[in-house]
């Protein structure tokens, strides 16, 4: 039953009017004859409907009421009045009636305006709910309808948000607008969709003119068309997003599928979930294999307690690590680990796995050459160094007995017989000492015919003796080389730890100046260090003040070894420190550097050779030799001095020369002194090149090499001395070069001592050369007569030099 709310001022007609409505079956909730009574009272009885007399008199005025009544509920009002003319209908429409009934009335005609009245507001009602209940789903859709008009041809949009933002237009957009901003390949799908008329969707890309991006859209098209049929609606959405998602989604499948680095995701108890073909064929298990296998199962642990110790997040890391494949065999592999995280909190790791088992095969053989002799197979002296750094690695006490053996007149026997019988009875007198040595003793050949045995732990005097004893025996028995027996002795020098010792080096010194001893007191014997044995040590004394002299008065000379291209041609020159001391004559760098180093003389020095470096460049730019640049050694100990890049960019400053026309050869101990690479990433800051001097013989590894800038590798003599006969050494070498090359930089081979070995180089342009083939260690004045012979071959410029 409806319910209607009567307003009339006239006492009679309302209540007949009442009578007459509840006899038609509705019910009336009240009478009101004024604006207030009429407000007050719809908003206590909420009634369907409300009759509405246009003029209340003193009660006021029944379009205001009716205003009042709509402000606060949409409802239909009919207004009652007994005056028609147009000035009070277009005042009483200002308040949106829904009907009007004129005095005198009959009973019918009221029925079916009420009747019309609630239909018809029920009616639009629904549709306003309905058009709130679309305008939301839109709205949630992200959805943008249109309208096209063909007769106008442009399109209506439902809103100006989405020209705006792609089109930068109002309402209406020119169809012949819309249609070029549409790729040139989906055009046809647009007008294919309007023409048809029938429900369907296609997606197009659409080119912004505000961005110039692309964007992608579905469009849909209805069936249902406008004004009799002749206007196409539909809606557009923006899918850029999802439709980018889903094809790097393929991207990203595909690349799972077919990258050659194998792919694992794991969940939070390290379970693998995913694997793609590639770490399948990697490990050897198939998917259904692997899938819920624990990662650590498939990874070697030193130890057993290190399974399943390392947390999942620390698997994020950039490692290395050793894989166990299923028929047991291992496979090194550089793991980049990657956490990615849900919404759902189901967290998974995604690890890139890239099979590095060739590379540290290289390291190792790499490791190998650098810290082995090849003669000998004994440890060489970069490997005494690193033991000497850093004894605790080598001893678990950290401490050693030394030895340090020379063999007494061994140079004769080389000038007597030839090196390769020297090499044979060397070879021969290495297998004989490792037979009487422990395995936590390190053997090393120190150079030349000299050893050094690092004793593990503090030994007695007389176990030392019974050992020293046993290598005079082991000497004793005549070497058989080729159809010539030799007989040899060896002087053996031997210093123990104690509490007057402040590091290896003193020890080192100790075992050199009591093998000294030994060769003084006749040969063939061996001694301990005593504190009166100071001959050496006199040496010493006169080498520290006599450098301390030359570097203050710059009597230290420069002298230059040429490095060349493959046409044979100098590119560079490596700079060099001589010492000729007027009463002695030419001093040994291998005797007076050490010197330097231990006393800090090598600081000043390292100055010194920095200005005489710039003097020659000044000379050979004066001599036209403007792109010729020069090498200045470096130590790691002077690599590590703070101030050390302030002096030098000082330096050059003073002289007036570009950093670019000096290259720093440093060695690989430095790279691994935290002070020393922060220099070395200064002075190349500030403009020095730095070249990698010896490489191969140090303590570099290819991870190492990933971690710097450098720009020159230096490739160290020992790795090219069988080249060009020895297949494994070429095959060493040729990694060595193809590794520098593959990180940009630039390669010199060092110790190039034939023709063979120049002319099997010069085949690679990349590949600058150094060594006594082509040209010695020269004064700067020879340097410059050497440039002016530019013309003459490798060899011919070898012998003008050797010659001179």
């Amino acid at each position: 039953m409806s319910s209607l709310l009567i307003v009339e001022d006239e006492q009679i007609v309302a209540l007949s009017l009442k009578i007459e409505l509840e006899s038609l079956g509705y019910e009336v909730v009240g009478i009101a004859n004024s604006e207030d009574e009429a407000l007050a009272l719809f908003t206590e009885k909420n009634p369907n409907l409300v009759l509405m007399d246009i003029n209340l008199e003193s009660g006021g005025s029944g379009i205001n009421a009716a205003k009042k009544i709509n402000a606060i509920k949409n409802i239909p009002i009919i207004y009652v009045t007994a005056y028609a003319n147009d000035d009070i209908i277009e005042s009483a429409n200002s308040a949106n009636p829904i009907g009007y009934i004129v005095k005198p009335y009959n009973l019918r005609e009221v029925r079916a305006v009420i009747e019309t009245a609630l239909n018809r507001f029920r009616y639009e009602d629904e549709i306003t709910s309905s058009e709130a209940r679309l305008k939301l789903a839109i709205e949630a859709a992200n959805l943008n309808v249109w309208e096209y008009n063909p007769e106008a041809e442009h399109l209506v949009f439902t809103g100006t948000e989405m020209l705006q933002k792609y089109f930068g237009h109002l309402s209406p957009l020119p169809f012949n607008e819309f249609i070029s901003m549409v790729h040139k390949q989906d055009k046809w799908k647009v007008e294919s969709l309007l023409k048809k008329g029938q429900k369907s969707n296609q997606k197009i890309r659409i080119k912004s003119p505000l961005s110039d991006e692309q964007y992608w859209f579905e469009v849909y098209t209805s069936d249902i068309k406008l004004q009799g049929g002749d206007t196409p609606i539909g809606a557009m959405k923006d899918v850029t997003e999802t439709e980018t998602y889903i094809r790097e989604l393929k991207v990203s499948k595909s690349v799972f599928s077919h990258i050659a680095d194998g792919i694992l995701v794991l969940n939070k108890d390290c379970e693998i979930t995913k694997a793609n073909p590639a770490f399948c064929k990697l490990i050897g298990y198939t998917l259904s294999q692997l899938i819920n296998k624990n990662y650590h199962t498939i990874v070697k642990r030193e130890r057993a307690e290190d399974i399943n110790q390392q947390p999942w997040e620390d698997l994020c890391s950039r490692r290395e690590e050793t894989f166990k494949t299923e028929s047991g065999e291992l496979f090194y592999a550089l793991v980049n680990g990657k956490l990615i995280s849900h919404q759902d909190q189901s967290d998974e790791l995604v690890m890139i796995v890239t099979d590095i088992s060739e590379l540290k095969m290289a390291e190792r053989k790499l490791q190998y050459q650098a810290y082995r002799d090849e003669l000998t197979g004994m440890y060489n002296r970069t490997y005494m160094n690193r033991a000497f750094a850093n004894p605790q690695e080598f001893f678990d006490s950290g401490k050693f007995t030394l030895m340090f053996i020379d063999l007494d007149s061994f140079k004769l026997i080389n000038d007597t017989y030839g090196h390769s019988y020297g090499d044979v009875i060397l070879a021969e007198f290495a297998w004989r000492l490792k037979h009487i040595f422990r395995s936590s003793d390190i053997m090393i050949r120190h150079g030349g015919d000299e050893f050094v045995l690092m004793l593990d732990g503090q030994l007695t005097d007389s176990d030392v003796s019974k050992i020293a004893n046993s290598i005079n025996k082991a000497i004793s028995e005549p070497f058989k080389c080729k159809d010539v027996s030799i007989s040899l002795t060896c002087s053996i020098g031997i210093a123990q730890w104690d509490d007057t010792i402040r590091d290896t080096s003193d020890l080192m010194k100790r075992a050199d100046i009591a093998m000294y001893a030994a060769k003084n007191g006749g040969k063939n014997d061996f001694r301990f260090y005593q504190e009166d044995m100071g001959s050496s040590a006199q040496y010493q004394l006169f080498l520290e003040q006599g450098l301390k002299l030359a570097i203050e008065n710059e009597l230290l000379e420069l002298w230059l070894q040429p490095i060349f291209d493959h046409k044979g041609e100098i590119s560079s020159a490596e700079g060099l420190c001589r010492w000729r001391d007027k009463a002695t004559g030419f001093i040994s760098p291998n005797d007076f550097i050490p010197i330097a180093e231990s006393s800090w003389l090598i600081f000043p020095l390292g100055e010194l050779m920095l200005k005489k470096v710039c003097d020659a460049i000044e000379h050979l730019s004066n001599a036209g030799f403007t792109d010729i640049k020069l090498g200045l050694n470096l130590s790691a100990k002077q690599l590590s001095h703070p101030s050390l890049p302030a002096k030098f960019e000082e330096i050059i400053s003073s002289k007036h020369v570009s950093p670019n026309n000096i290259t720093l050869e440093i060695t690989e101990t430095a790279l691994t002194d935290t002070p020393a690479i922060k220099n070395i990433e200064r002075l190349r800051e500030i403009g020095f090149s730095i070249a990698l001097d010896d490489f191969g013989r140090g303590y570099s590894s290819l991870e190492l090499l990933q971690q710097f800038d450098l720009d020159i590798l230096k490739i160290d003599r020992v790795f090219i001395e069988g080249i060009p006969d020895d297949s494994k050494a070429r095959k060493v070498c040729e990694h060595m070069v193809n590794l520098s090359k593959s990180l940009g930089y630039k390669v010199v081979v060092e110790g190039i001592e034939s023709a063979k070995q120049s002319e099997y180089f010069a085949q690679d342009p990349a590949i600058h050369q150094q060594g006594f083939y082509h040209a010695k260690p020269m004064p700067l004045s020879l340097f410059l007569s050497l440039l002016g012979g530019q013309s003459h071959s490798a060899s011919e410029q070898h012998f003008a030099v050797d010659e001179q």
